[in-house]
C-alpha cells in the first residue's frame, strides 16, 4: 500500500485533480493538467459508460473550471 500525505491543494477549481496527482507517482506534483486532460479524453471517449453520471464531460477538461457531479 503506498504512502499518502496530508498537503494543501489550491482552491482553483483543480484540487481533485491536484490532490490526486499529488499522491501518485505517475503524474507527480504539478501533473494535474495532464491528469486533468488525460480523465477527461476518457470519459468523453467513453461516454455512454458516464453519461448517466455525468453530464459535463467537455468542461471537465478544462483548466480551472469547477465541475459537480463527478
Amino acid at each position: 500500500r503506498p504512502s499518502l500525505t496530508r498537503d494543501e491543494v489550491p482552491g482553483d477549481g483543480n484540487c481533485q485533480y491536484h490532490a490526486v496527482s499529488m499522491q501518485t507517482h505517475l503524474y507527480g506534483r504539478e501533473g494535474h493538467a495532464r491528469l486533468r486532460q488525460n480523465v477527461a479524453d476518457h470519459v468523453q471517449e467513453h461516454s455512454e459508460y458516464f453519461l448517466p453520471w455525468f453530464a459535463g464531460a467537455r468542461r471537465m477538461g478544462k483548466l480551472g473550471v469547477w465541475v459537480r457531479k463527478v
